[in-house]
């Protein structure tokens, strides 16, 4: 069995609202306009579905990317294929074959261009950001703060780090 550690408030804050499903569409909609598309996407999504093979679902490249505001923000291929590499990057981390063995670290690497660019998507719009990062981030500088191991986010100042970027920061 795996044994639960830590505390999932890290990740679930309780004071930060909940994103709304229209605040995530807007979110995830902006940074498609923001981000370009990569020169080789298509062929990268092509090469990944040939490493994969075929199966029963179709190829990743004729699976449609939708907006959507549920927990996940951008659905389709990409999303596939995002989901692939991040399995993929997980086993080759644990020391596994990956893909079932049909994946090289090289093969992996040109794939990583797909993963990023579906994070820089889906993942990195600023409300999606603030709501997501900024609980991890008042624990690791409440960490810091406290001195332990002597390291400190203030450099010996005796400045209070914010404990959570989605509240507004008063002036």
């Amino acid at each position: 069995s795996i044994a639960r550690v830590g505390d999932a408030a890290v990740f679930d804050p309780p004071w930060c609202p909940q994103l709304t499903a229209a605040a995530k569409e807007r979110a995830v909609r902006a940074r498609l306009k923001a981000v370009p598309r990569p020169a080789r996407y298509e062929g990268r999504l092509a090469a990944l579905q040939a490493l994969l093979g075929r199966g029963v679902a179709p190829p990743l490249q004729s699976i449609p990317d939708v907006v959507a505001g549920g927990a996940v923000g951008w659905l389709g291929g990409s999303f596939v294929a995002s989901s692939w590499i991040e399995a993929m990057l997980l086993q080759f981390g644990a020391g596994l074959p990956m893909a079932y063995g049909r994946v090289a670290p090289p093969q992996l690497y040109e794939m990583l261009e797909l993963h990023v660019y579906y994070r820089a998507i889906a993942d990195r719009g600023l409300s999606i950001e603030r709501r997501g990062e900024s609980n991890l981030l008042a624990h690791v500088l409440r960490d810091l703060a406290s001195g332990a191991g002597g390291a400190s986010p203030q450099g010996g100042g005796n400045e209070t780090p914010w404990p959570c970027a989605c509240r507004a920061r008063p002036n």
